[in-house]
């Protein structure tokens, strides 16, 4: 059996200020996905690995269009969560290539641990775990921990990103 790795955490929308005047004078914004542990999955299934992704996006056109964007990487998304509002995160990048941050929080933190069928996970597996909104208080952090326990208990390896958001 191959191995397979869950990513739990945040798949979002981010709006890049592109003329490097931050996000305060910035006028020019795209939008790209985002969320460290959905950008694992996509590097894992792009070397050819299979990637799970683990969490809640809004049932709006930028949720539908980010579970598009992880189908289309062949990444499994029977376990995501299409609910609320998608998150968005605001990017600037100054004129000193400085990254600043704001977030307008959508339903990723209202991620259940309800919504993870343990019967797919395998002791020979890995579960990846994304720092950056594992950690706010709600239904995600409750999540996390009940998670973690199940792999410990159960020997499953565990892969932790430690994403540092002074927003956060």
């Amino acid at each position: 059996m191959s191995k397979n790795i869950f990513c739990i955490g945040e798949l979002l929308i981010d709006m890049v200020c592109v003329d490097n005047k931050g996000l305060k004078d910035g006028e020019k914004f795209e939008k790209k996905a985002g969320g460290a542990p959905a950008n694992v999955a996509a590097c894992i299934s792009k070397l050819d690995g299979n990637a799970y992704f683990l969490g809640q996006v809004g049932d709006d056109y930028f949720g539908k269009h980010l579970i598009e964007l992880l189908k289309d990487l062949n990444i499994n998304t029977e376990m995501a969560v299409e609910k609320g509002s998608t998150t968005i995160a605001l990017v600037g990048i100054d004129k000193n290539g400085e990254r600043n941050f704001d977030f307008l929080r959508g339903s990723d933190g209202e991620y259940s641990f309800n919504n993870i069928n343990l019967s797919k996970i395998a002791n020979s597996d890995i579960i990846h775990f994304g720092s950056a909104t594992g950690f706010l208080e709600g239904e995600l952090k409750k999540t996390y921990f009940k998670l973690l326990e199940c792999a410990k208990s159960n020997n499953i390896y565990v892969s932790f990103d430690p994403n540092y958001r002074d927003a956060l």
